[in-house]
């Protein structure tokens, strides 16, 4: 979501999805991708309404601890999520 009032260049922002011993998945935005003021970039399967950009259904995400992490293009770190820590 792009919460300030002027357009964001997400050209070459990375999601990435760990688990506790490696990488799983790295997706791109792909280049010339500008975000409006107020607008979403979804990333998702492509059943879901206004995906921006399909990520597929499997092998992406496990019923363990994981992570989500999201980078700019300059790689530092923009947003994270951690599910199930409590399994290490």
């Amino acid at each position: 979501y792009n919460r300030s009032a002027t357009p964001v260049d997400l050209s070459g922002w990375r999601l990435q999805a760990l688990d506790a011993s490696a990488q799983k998945s790295l997706f791109v935005v792909p280049p010339s991708t500008v975000l409006a003021p107020g607008a979403y970039y979804v990333f998702g399967s492509a059943a879901v309404p206004n995906v921006n950009q399909v990520v597929g259904t499997t092998d992406i995400w496990e019923d363990d601890n994981e992570a989500l992490v999201l980078r700019d293009a300059g790689g530092q770190v923009v947003d994270s999520l951690v599910t199930e820590a409590f399994r290490g």
